[in-house]
C-alpha cells in the first residue's frame, strides 16, 4: 500500500476510552536517544495507546499515547548523534504524516553559568529559547567536519507559536503557584521501585563542579573511587550571585521546585568533556547547554529542546544525575502539553513553502554570519577611505600621460604581469593609483574582473605591515569570488574557528590557492615606503606574481625597495614617474587652483599676472605636486602684486625647506598648539576625529581640572590655521540605525553590507547618515619632515618621539581625570569625545615613555572610586597594567614601593605573572619570578604555551609551575619549539596528539609520534586528521599501521567522506579501509561525493541506502550515477506496495530534477529505484566510483 494511503487504510485499533486512533490522530513527536530518557517519558503519558503498523522502512521504536488530550508519540533514536535523530524525525514523519513539531527531550551537559534563574545546576532544566539568529539551537562540531565550530550548513526550523506561548506561560504558572506543577508530576515516577531509584534527586552533596582545567583522573571511575582533588570543585555559593538573582536556589530547596533556564543550547556528534573548551564557547556564543540530536531533528521539522542537565560538559561526567536529569525533562515537557490547547495544536501547520522560505532567510543568515565571521576573525582595514580620499584630490583630465601608454595597456591586458610606478614625494603616485583602479573598474575588458587594492599610510598604523595588507587582500577575494572562499573557510577552521590567528604564511598559501580559482585578478600595491615591516614586505612581494595575477607597486624610489624588486621586475616594467611626464599634470591643477581658489581669484583679472605664477611654480616644482600645492597655499597670503612677486622670486627649494618656512611662520602665540597638534598627528596610535584633536589641544596641564570645555575653540575648523599646509581634512561617511528600527532587521542589514561591500547604502530610510571629519598630515613627506632632523631648534625636543609620547600620556591622563569628576563613564559621542582614545591609548604612550607618574595619577584618581567597576569587568592593579604592558621599570619601582608581587584581582584568579606570561613580556615575568611571584604559576605557564612563548614558558618551568595539560594546549596551538620543550621536560603525550592532528599541526604531530602513541590515541588523531582533511598528517598516523588494530578505520572514511577530503579518502582506501559498509556508502551518497571506490550490491536499512540518501540530499549526478551503476527496484515491495522511497525523498525535500530524473529513469525501464534492495541482486560488479562521476555530470 502507498504510504499516502497509509492513514486511511491502516487497521484502526481501540484505546482504554473505546476510541480508535489512525497515524493521522497524532499530531506531536517525542524524540528521547536514550532507555533512560525513553522510561522517563512514557511515565508522564496519561494513557498508553497500542501500537500501529509501520512501512517496513521505518525502523523507529514507538510509544504511543495522550498528555493532556494530546495524542503524542515517543520515538528513541538507535545512537546517539544527530545522524540517527534525522534519520528517526525523518521516518517519523513519514508515518505519521499529520505531526506538527516535535519535543527533544532528555539529558544534556550544562554550562556553570548565571541566567536570570540562578546559576545552572545539576538536576536544573534548560530549554532552548529562539532569538532573532537561530531556533535556539546551533550546531557546535560538525558542520563539514568542523570540529569545534558554530556553523549553521543546513536551516533550523523554530517552534511554531503555540509552543512557544506554552513554554512562556508555563514560566508564569510556576513563578506564581504555590507549589510547582513540574514537581508533581516527578512522582509519577515510583522511585521506590527497585529499577525505578535511579530517577531519585542524587542529593545537592553530590553536585561537584570542578575548575575547568582541572581533567578527570581516571575515565572508567567516578571522581569518588579515582581520587579527584576535592581541593578542585568550585564552590558556589547563594551570596556568589551579587545580588542579581532574586530566585536563586539554596541546598534545601532541591526537591521543592524545578528550576528551569532558557537560552541557546548547542548541538554537535561528539561529546563536550572539556571544561576550558566548553566556557570558551559557551562564552562567544551564549550557550547554557551542550548536547547531541538537536540540529538533526531540527533541518526541516519545528522542534523545542529540553534537556536536563545531568553533567557539567567536562571530563567529570558520570551517571549519577542521568536518571534525575531525564525525569524532571520529562515532566517539564509534560507540564508544557497543559498550557497548549488541543484545537491549537492541530490547526498548527508549517506550510511547505514557508518551510522553504525558513531554508531560504537562514541559509541567507548563514552565509552571512559566516562572511561576517571572517571579517571579524581576519580584521581586514578599510583602505576605501584612502581610494577615496584620493579620487577628491584627483583633477579631472591628469594621469592620461600614464594610463594612455603602452606599458599600462599591455599590463591592462594581462601581457605584463606587473608594474612598478616609483618617483621622488610628492609626485603624485597615490593619486595614480586610485586612477588606475577608477579605470579598471569603469572600463575593464570584463565585467567580472576583480580589482583589489591596498594603501600603505604612514598616517595609520593598522596600514603599515604586510600582514594587514596580505588580511586585507584575502578578505577582498573572498567578498568578490565566491569560488575562492572554501579556501579562507578551511584556514578559518584550521584555526580553531577563528579563536586563534593565522601566520603570515598561511595566510600566503591560502593566498596562493585562491588566486587559481579566478581568472586574472588585478592587485594594486600603493606607497609600499609607508610599510612598517618593509624588509619582510620585500620578502614576501615575489609571491604575488604569478602568471595569473596583474600586480601594479607604487613607491618611492628608495635604494632598498629599487635593489630588492629589480631582482625581479624587468627594467621594462619599472616606470619612473620623472618631470617631464607630470609636468602637464602639474600645470592643469595650478591653473585651476588659481581659478577657483577664492584668495587667489584676486589675481584672476590679470591674466599676465596669472601665467607668471603658473611659470614661477612649474620651473621649480621639479615634478612634485606637493610642492605645488604648498607654494599656491603660501601664495594666499599675498594681498597685492609686490608681495606676490616677492614671493614668487623667493620660492624654497624643495619640500623640507618648505615645511621649515611653514613652522618658522607659525606666530608665537600659537606655537603651543601648533606643537601639540603636530606631536598627535605625528605619534598617536590611530587618525584622531576633529572633535578629539579639538579636546586635546583644550587641555592645560597647569590648572585642575585640566580640561574645561569652554576652552574649546569656537568653530573646530579654524584648528587647520594652527600649522597652515601641514595638516588637512578628511571626511568619511558613517551610519547607525535609527531608534524604532528593530534588532533582527539592524542584524540583517549589516550581514546584507557584510556580504554586498560594493552596493552603496545611501537612501536607506532605517539609517541616520553622518559625516566623521578626521584631520591628518598633510602628506608623508609631512610625517618624514616632523621626525627628522632638520626641524626648527624651537621645535626639535618636543617632536622628539620619547618626549612627545610623554605629552600625549600627560595630555591623555589629564583628560581622563577630569572623567573622574564625573558620576559616569562617558562615551565617545558624549560631552567629552575625546574619552575613547585616551582610555584606549594612554598606556601605549606612557609604555614608550616609561611614565610612571602617568600610573599613579591615574589609578589615584580613579580605582579608590571604582568608578569603571561593574559585574563584567574585574578591577585591575596598576601592577597589573605595568606587567600587561610591559613595563619593567615601573614594575620594579611598584614592587620598591610594597606592593604584593602575588596579589590577585577581583575575580581572584589572575595576578601581574599571568597577564606578563599571556603578552610575552620576559623581562617583566623574569622579574616577578625573582621578586618570589609562586602564585598562579600554572595559569601563567598555559597562557605562555597558549601563546608559543618558549622563553616565557621556560622560565616559569624553571619556577616550578605545574605542567598540566599545557602539552595539549601546546599541541592544539601548533607551537613546535614550546612543544619541544614541554617533551625535554617530562610531559606525557596523553591527547595532545589527537589536538595537534585536529588542528592540522604536522610538524607537531611528528613530535609526538616520535615519543611514543598507544593505538587509542593514534585511533582518535586519525578520526580528527581525516575529517579535517589534514592529508599529510593521515599519512603519518598510517606508517606502519595496522589495518585490523585502527578500528577507527571506517569512522576515519565516514568523517573524510563528510568533508569531502578526496584525497584523504583516496589514501585511506589504499591503506585497506572499506567502502562497502552501508554507513560509509550512505554518507558519500549523501554529501554527492566521488572519488569511491562501491559494491554496487552494498545496501543496508532505509537510513542507510545510498540512492535514498543522495536523492534526499538532491546530488543529481549522484543519483544518475548510481541508476546507471545498476541500481534497480526487482520486483520486491513491502506489505504496503511502497518501492519509492528514493522518489518520496527527492520529493520531499522539494528536489524535482532529481524527482524527474528517477521517473524518467523507470519509463527507460532502469527500475524504479527501490527502498528495500539498492542494487539487482545478481549484479556482483564493483566500479570507480570516480570514472562513473564523471560520465554521470555530463549527461546530466
Amino acid at each position: 500500500m502507498p504510504l499516502s494511503l497509509l492513514s486511511s487504510r491502516a487497521a484502526s485499533l481501540p484505546t482504554m476510552d473505546g476510541t480508535e486512533r489512525v497515524h493521522d490522530d497524532y499530531t506531536v513527536a517525542w524524540i528521547c536517544p536514550l532507555e533512560v530518557e525513553q522510561i522517563a517519558a512514557t511515565a508522564m503519558l496519561d494513557e498508553q495507546h497500542p501500537r500501529l503498523s509501520q512501512p517496513a522502512n521505518d525502523h523507529n521504536a514507538y510509544a504511543l499515547g495522550s498528555i493532556y488530550g494530546h495524542n503524542v508519540v515517543i520515538a528513541g533514536l538507535p545512537l546517539a548523534g544527530n545522524t540517527s535523530a534525522a534519520t528517526v524525525v525523518a521516518q517519523m514523519r513519514n508515518t505519521f504524516q499529520q505531526l506538527r513539531f516535535g519535543l527533544l527531550v532528555g539529558i544534556g551537559g550544562g554550562v556553570p553559568t548565571r541566567t536570570d534563574n540562578g546559576y545552572i545546576r545539576l538536576g536544573h532544566v534548560v530549554v532552548s529559547k529562539p532569538t532573532a539568529q537561530h531556533s535556539g539551537a546551533v550546531q557546535y562540531d560538525h558542520g563539514k567536519a568542523e570540529a569545534g565550530a558554530f556553523r549553521r550548513t543546513g536551516f533550523l526550523a523554530p517552534p511554531p507559536t503555540v509552543l512557544l506561548n506554552a513554554a512562556q506561560r508555563l514560566s508564569v504558572t510556576c513563578a506564581l503557584a504555590p507549589a510547582d506543577p513540574v514537581v508533581s508530576h516527578l512522582r509519577r515516577i515510583d522511585t521506590s521501585k527497585r529499577q525505578l531509584r535511579r530517577y531519585k534527586h542524587p542529593g545537592p552533596n553530590k553536585d561537584h563542579l570542578y575548575q575547568p582545567d582541572y581533567v578527570h583522573l581516571n575515565r572508567d571511575l567516578s571522581c569518588q573511587k579515582c581520587g579527584c582533588d576535592t581541593s578542585k570543585i568550585v564552590v558556589r555559593k547563594v551570596d556568589d550571585s551579587d545580588g542579581e538573582s532574586d530566585v536563586e536556589e539554596d541546598s534545601g530547596d532541591a526537591g521543592e521546585y524545578v528550576v528551569v533556564h532558557r537560552g541557546t543550547i548547542a548541538a554537535g556528534e561528539k561529546v563536550m568533556r572539556n571544561g576550558i573548551e566548553r566556557d570558551q564557547l559557551a562564552k562567544e556564543n551564549g550557550l547554557l547547554c551542550f548536547e547531541m540530536e538537536a540540529v538533526g531533528a531540527l533541518n526541516d521539522f519545528p522542534c523545542l529542546v529540553i534537556r536536563g542537565i545531568s553533567d557539567y560538559s567536562d571530563s567529570h561526567k558520570n551517571d549519577k544525575w542521568h536518571g534525575y536529569a531525564a525525569a524532571v525533562a520529562a515532566a517539564y515537557a509534560r507540564e508544557l502539553f497543559a498550557h497548549m490547547p488541543v484545537d491549537e495544536v492541530k490547526q498548527c501547520k508549517i506550510a511547505k513553502s514557508d518551510v522553504k522560505q525558513i531554508a531560504n532567510d537562514t541559509r541567507f543568515v548563514a552565509d552571512s554570519t559566516r562572511t561576517a565571521d571572517i571579517k571579524s576573525w581576519l580584521a581586514p582595514v578599510d583602505v576605501s577611505t584612502n581610494y577615496n580620499e584620493a579620487r577628491t584630490q584627483h583633477h579631472l583630465g591628469t594621469g592620461r600621460w600614464f594610463l594612455d601608454s603602452e606599458e599600462y595597456m599591455q599590463w591592462k591586458t594581462h601581457d605584463r604581469a606587473v608594474l612598478w610606478l616609483h618617483g621622488i614625494p610628492g609626485c603624485g603616485k597615490t593619486i595614480m593609483s586610485s586612477s588606475v583602479i577608477e579605470d579598471l573598474r569603469t572600463v575593464g575588458d570584463s565585467p567580472e574582473s576583480v580589482v583589489l587594492y591596498f594603501f600603505f599610510d604612514f598616517r595609520d598604523s593598522a596600514k603599515q605591515s604586510v600582514e594587514k595588507m596580505i588580511r586585507s587582500l584575502v578578505f577582498q577575494l573572498y567578498q568578490h569570488a565566491e569560488s575562492t572562499r572554501k579556501h579562507v573557510e578551511q584556514l578559518y577552521l584550521s584555526c580553531r574557528s577563528g579563536r586563534e590567528q593565522p601566520s603570515t604564511k598561511a595566510l600566503l598559501d591560502t593566498w596562493e590557492m585562491m588566486v587559481e580559482n579566478i581568472g586574472d585578478p588585478y592587485v594594486v600595491l600603493d606607497a609600499l615606503d609607508e610599510c612598517k615591516t618593509r624588509t619582510d614586505l620585500l620578502l614576501q612581494l615575489p609571491r604575488f606574481k604569478s602568471e595569473r595575477v596583474c600586480l601594479l607597486l607604487t613607491s618611492r624610489t628608495e635604494e632598498d625597495i629599487e635593489s630588492s624588486l629589480r631582482e625581479w621586475i624587468p627594467p621594462s616594467n619599472a616606470i619612473s614617474i620623472r618631470q617631464g611626464l607630470v609636468d602637464v599634470d602639474i600645470r592643469e591643477v595650478v591653473r585651476n587652483r588659481i581659478a577657483t581658489d577664492l584668495k587667489l581669484r584676486r589675481f584672476k583679472s590679470r591674466p599676465d599676472v596669472c601665467t607668471e605664477i603658473e611659470t614661477r611654480l612649474m620651473e621649480k616644482a621639479d615634478g612634485m605636486f606637493r610642492w605645488a600645492v604648498c607654494q599656491l597655499d603660501a601664495l594666499q597670503a599675498c594681498l597685492d602684486l609686490p608681495s606676490l612677486r616677492e614671493a614668487l622670486q623667493s620660492l624654497p627649494a624643495g619640500l623640507n625647506e618648505t615645511y621649515t618656512r611653514i613652522l618658522r611662520g607659525i606666530p608665537e602665540m600659537h606655537k603651543a598648539r601648533a606643537i601639540r597638534i603636530l606631536q598627535f598627528l605625528t605619534f598617536a596610535e590611530s587618525p584622531l576625529r576633529l572633535e578629539e584633536i579639538v579636546d586635546a589641544i583644550a587641555v592645560n596641564l597647569e590648572q585642575t581640572p585640566a580640561f574645561e570645555p569652554e576652552n574649546r575653540l569656537l568653530d573646530p575648523r579654524e584648528i587647520a590655521g594652527y600649522c597652515s599646509s601641514l595638516t588637512k581634512f578628511t571626511t568619511r561617511r558613517s551610519h547607525k540605525y535609527r531608534d524604532n528600527i528593530d534588532k533582527d532587521t539592524q542584524f540583517r542589514g549589516e550581514l546584507y553590507r557584510t556580504d554586498h561591500p560594493d552596493e552603496a547604502i545611501d537612501g536607506d530610510p532605517d539609517l541616520i547618515y553622518e559625516e566623521v571629519v578626521e584631520l591628518q598630515l598633510a602628506h608623508a613627506s609631512v610625517n618624514d619632515y616632523l621626525v627628522s632632523d632638520q626641524v626648527p631648534e624651537d621645535f626639535k625636543d618636543s617632536l622628539r618621539q620619547d618626549l612627545a609620547h610623554q605629552a600625549i600620556a600627560d595630555i591623555s591622563v589629564a583628560y581622563l581625570l577630569t572623567a573622574a569628576h564625573t558620576s559616569e563613564r562617558p562615551d565617545d559621542s558624549s560631552s567629552l569625545p575625546f574619552f575613547q582614545y585616551c582610555a584606549d591609548s594612554w598606556t601605549h604612550h606612557a609604555a614608550i615613555a616609561e611614565n610612571f607618574e602617568c600610573w599613579e595619577r591615574v589609578y589615584n584618581a580613579y580605582w579608590p572610586r571604582g568608578t569603571f567597576k561593574d559585574d563584567d569587568v574585574f578591577l585591575l592593579t596598576p601592577l597589573y597594567y605595568a606587567a600587561q604592558c610591559g613595563l619593567q621599570e615601573s614594575v620594579r619601582m611598584l614592587l620598591e614601593k610594597g606592593v604584593d608581587v602575588d596579589a590577585g584581582g577581583d575575580d581572584g584568579d589572575h595576578n601581574a605573572l599571568v597577564f606578563a606570561s599571556y603578552q610575552g613580556h620576559e623581562s617583566v615575568v623574569r622579574l616577578l619570578v625573582e621578586k618570589g611571584a609562586r602564585m598562579f604559576t600554572s595559569l601563567a605557564l598555559q597562557r605562555a604555551c597558549e601563546n608559543g612563548d618558549e622563553r616565557v614558558v621556560r622560565l616559569l618551568l624553571e619556577a616550578g609551575a605545574e605542567r598540566g595539560e599545557v602539552l595539549r594546549l601546546a599541541s592544539y596551538r601548533g607551537h613546535e619549539t614550546v612543544v619541544l620543550l614541554l617533551l625535554e621536560k617530562g610531559a606525557v603525550v596523553s591527547d595532545a596528539l589527537h589536538f595537534a592532528s585536529r588542528t592540522g599541526h604536522e610538524a607537531v604531530v611528528r613530535l609526538l609520534l616520535e615519543q611514543g602513541a598507544d593505538i587509542d590515541e593514534r585511533r582518535d588523531a586519525l578520526l580528527e586528521a581525516s575529517s579535517q582533511g589534514h592529508e599529510e598528517i593521515v599519512r603519518l598516523l598510517l606508517v606502519d599501521a595496522d589495518v585490523d588494530a585502527y578500528a577507527g578505520f571506517e569512522e576515519a572514511l565516514q568523517g573524510a567522506c563528510i568533508g569531502g577530503h578526496e584525497a584523504v579518502v583516496r589514501l585511506l582506501l589504499e591503506k585497506g579501509a572499506c567502502i562497502n559498509d552501508s554507513e560509509s556508502l550512505w554518507v558519500a551518497a549523501s554529501e554527492g561525493y566521488k572519488a569511491l571506490r562501491f559494491d554496487a550490491n552494498a545496501h543496508g536499512g532505509w537510513e542507510r541506502n545510498a540512492l535514498p540518501a543522495a536523492s534526499y540530499e538532491g546530488h543529481k549526478a549522484g543519483v544518475q550515477l548510481m541508476i546507471e551503476a545498476g541500481a534497480d527496484d526487482g520486483e520486491d515491495v513491502d506489505e504496503y506496495g511502497n518501492h519509492d522511497s528514493a522518489l518520496l525523498a527527492a520529493r520531499e525535500n522539494g528536489h524535482e530534477e532529481v524527482v524527474q530524473l528517477i521517473q524518467t529513469a523507470r519509463a527507460n525501464g532502469k527500475g524504479s529505484v527501490p527502498g528495500v534492495n539498492l542494487f539487482r541482486e545478481p549484479q556482483k560488479s564493483t566500479g570507480d566510483w570516480g570514472d562513473l562521476w564523471d560520465g554521470a555530470v555530463e549527461s546530466v
